[in-house]
């Protein structure tokens, strides 16, 4: 959306000017051309990746999605969506979630995240990818984040996933990357321990 000195910076102006934009791009004649990424978007063209955390955030672009008919790839960090796993699974794709261990409590956004959070939301079937947060969360550590997501209840072989298949699944490379399978692209690592046991390391 084109800012302008007008636009309103309360979610509900966002909502409104966000279902705007979607009503104009449904209507597209062919002359506007700001409006071409959000008809590749509602033409499933284009992966929707959104980084939110609140719920009522994730319960509005929900909505909107039903209501223009386009599909939501991922939220990152939606660190309050395991409060509303049911309305998460309105949605017309299985969307996933792209977020931390237990990041918790650190700004007035995340009060409500718990670190079990990982653990409800896979229960609730929900896709689960976790992720880097540069500067704040180096990828290096990965391995030991998704360790803690076993400690608070998440299987062994969901944190495994949430590394690989399903970040490649979800920006589209999933028939490429992510799997260790003939003629995928990959670089092996042999670990002198269980992968997510404590202190496991690289050989």
């Amino acid at each position: 959306m084109v800012r302008t000195p007008r636009q309103p910076f309360s979610r509900l102006g966002m909502a409104y000017l966000l279902c705007e934009e979607l009503t104009k791009a449904q209507n597209l004649k062919g002359e506007a051309r700001l409006l071409v990424s959000k008809l590749a978007l509602l033409r499933g063209e284009v992966l929707l990746n959104i980084y939110c955390c609140e719920t009522y955030d994730i319960k509005t672009l929900i909505r909107h999605s039903l209501e223009f008919n386009f599909t939501i790839s991922a939220f990152h960090h939606a660190l309050e969506v395991y409060r509303i796993p049911e309305i998460l699974c309105r949605a017309l794709n299985n969307i996933a979630i792209a977020t931390f261990a237990e990041n918790w409590v650190y700004t007035k956004e995340i009060y409500q995240s718990i670190p079990e959070a990982r653990r409800i939301l896979y229960e609730a079937g929900i896709t689960l990818a976790l992720k880097s947060d540069l500067p704040f969360l180096n990828s290096q550590s990965l391995m030991f984040e998704a360790a803690k997501t076993t400690h608070y209840g998440l299987p062994p072989q969901e944190a495994s996933r949430a590394m690989t298949s399903t970040p490649a699944n979800t920006i589209g490379l999933g028939h490429c990357i992510g799997y260790l399978k003939v003629d995928y692209d990959a670089d092996t690592v042999t670990w002198n321990r269980e992968l997510l046991a404590l202190a496991a390391v690289p050989l």
